[in-house]
């Protein structure tokens, strides 16, 4: 049996074989504009997810410090606390040396919108010549909200021992005697620190602000380091309220009072603007964030900023000596 096959075969034509690598074209074009935008779109939410992440966790680290300043332990009145033998050689953080600015009990203190000058000037284990000028800087001194036993006592580290009745601090070196006291005691790490904004993150000239602090440091004798906690922090101001008539509620808030009006002072609102640490892809911030009774534009920039605000009780505020700037 024979097979007739008298069917012509053919391939495409040149006009198929464009339209077909137009569509392949217009495919691929499509997938590569999906990726970019699928790339760019996890970016963002990763950049905005940091700077909520950040700015949540600076507000609890600064209410924290503010709800704590001033606490002594089981005594109540910080003019119980006294210094003891120990503490001859005595570290200070103020830019005459005059003052004995890490043993002075108690403190709270602010220096508002603070610039390079201000700082050197007040506190001088601060870098000054980088810190972010127009924001506020917070001090804050307290001990440890659990007890040290004293089979645990670390040496070269400052801790508040007390009775209930008295206090004193010391230093705990392994050869210096410690303080004797009647009763039952209870020892708690002793904690100053300064925490304040810097124009860079990790190398000088980045442009990354970071919420850095000046602290204490356990040594022989004990001296003030620096150590940076938060990238992205461009601003903090502090607003005090001022309670006038006695009811502990605050009657108005004010950004630098003076230090009459810091005695009366009940709570304190704080204030934060963040920013990414890298900028988004055609994002242009062009708008005015208000922190308080400051406003603060942004740097038409491509960053994506949030403000935080929260309000703290000063739980220790009998306790606190305040020191405008």
């Amino acid at each position: 049996m024979r097979l007739n096959c008298s069917a012509t075969t053919r391939g495409f034509t040149l006009i198929e074989l464009l339209i077909a690598l137009t569509l392949g074209l217009i495919l691929v074009a499509g997938t590569v504009v999906v990726f970019v935008q699928s790339r760019r779109s996890a970016m963002q939410d990763a950049e905005i997810a940091r700077v909520l992440q950040n700015g949540r966790f600076t507000v609890r680290l600064i209410m924290r410090e503010l709800s704590m300043a001033g606490l002594w332990g089981n005594v109540t009145d910080g003019n119980a606390v006294s210094h003891h033998e120990s503490l001859a050689v005595r570290r200070a953080c103020n830019g005459d040396q005059s003052a004995d600015w890490v043993f002075a009990l108690p403190a709270v203190a602010f220096l508002n919108n603070a610039n390079s000058t201000d700082v050197a000037a007040s506190y001088d284990c601060l870098p000054h010549a980088d810190i972010v000028s127009g924001a506020d800087i917070l001090v804050s001194k307290r001990v440890a909200g659990t007890t040290t036993t004293a089979s645990d006592l670390q040496a070269g580290r400052i801790y508040v021992r007390s009775n209930g009745v008295s206090a004193q601090l010391f230093l705990a070196s392994g050869e210096a005697a410690e303080p004797v006291m009647e009763g039952d005691t209870t020892n708690r790490a002793y904690i100053a620190q300064i925490l304040y904004l810097r124009d860079y993150s990790v190398v000088v000239g980045d442009g990354i602000p970071t919420l850095c602090r000046a602290y204490l440091n356990t040594g022989t004798p004990p001296d003030m380091r620096n150590e940076c906690l938060v990238e992205g922090v461009e601003n903090l101001q502090l607003q005090f309220g001022i309670d006038t008539d006695g009811d502990a509620v605050a009657n108005f808030y004010h950004a630098a009072p003076d230090a009459a009006q810091l005695s009366n002072a009940v709570t304190v609102r704080v204030h934060l603007l963040l920013r990414s640490i890298n900028s988004l892809p055609g994002h242009v911030d062009n708008a005015i964030y208000t922190l308080g009774k400051e406003r603060m534009p942004a740097a038409s920039d491509g960053h994506f900023r949030r403000v935080f605000t929260s309000t703290v009780l000063l739980r220790n505020r009998r306790n606190a000596i305040w020191r405008g700037g």
